[in-house]
């Protein structure tokens, strides 16, 4: 019986910090100006993991990157193929749009060293979570 209220407790603890946590990190982001976010996000970042309904899904890293620049110019490589073209932010909503197609993301997190994306991709909702390449 004391093993149930333990794991009752931790899955308690646990829905309490899914809930708490995405407040905090929209927190975070909203107390930054709009030159201190684009002064983070112009860098180069590649994807790591990639959170959807189905769970955590690890990206192996393969030298696949997407590079902002501060000119709102932006390269893309995957698969061995680098694409050139352009990128929008609207600050009030903290939203970045991929000119080439048309994608739009949702900053939900930036640091120095890692950057949240919410937006569809493949036609799911996901969270992409990038890190920034210092190499």
């Amino acid at each position: 019986m004391e093993s149930y209220n333990t794991m009752k407790k931790n899955y308690l603890l646990l829905a309490v910090l899914l809930f708490i946590s995405p407040l905090f990190l929209k927190a975070q982001v909203a107390t930054l100006s709009e030159k201190e976010t684009l002064s983070l996000l112009c860098y180069k970042w590649e994807v790591t993991k990639i959170q959807s309904f189905q769970g955590v899904m690890k990206v192996k890293p393969r030298g696949d990157y997407t590079m902002f620049n501060s000119d709102f110019t932006m390269e893309s490589k995957e698969d061995d193929k680098i694409k050139k073209s352009k990128w929008s932010f609207s600050f009030p909503e903290k939203k970045v749009t991929f000119e080439d197609d048309g994608s739009v993301y949702k900053i939900m997190d930036l640091s120095t060293s890692e950057l949240h994306l919410k937006g569809k991709w493949s036609g799911e909702m996901v969270v992409l979570i990038l890190k920034r390449v210092t190499k």
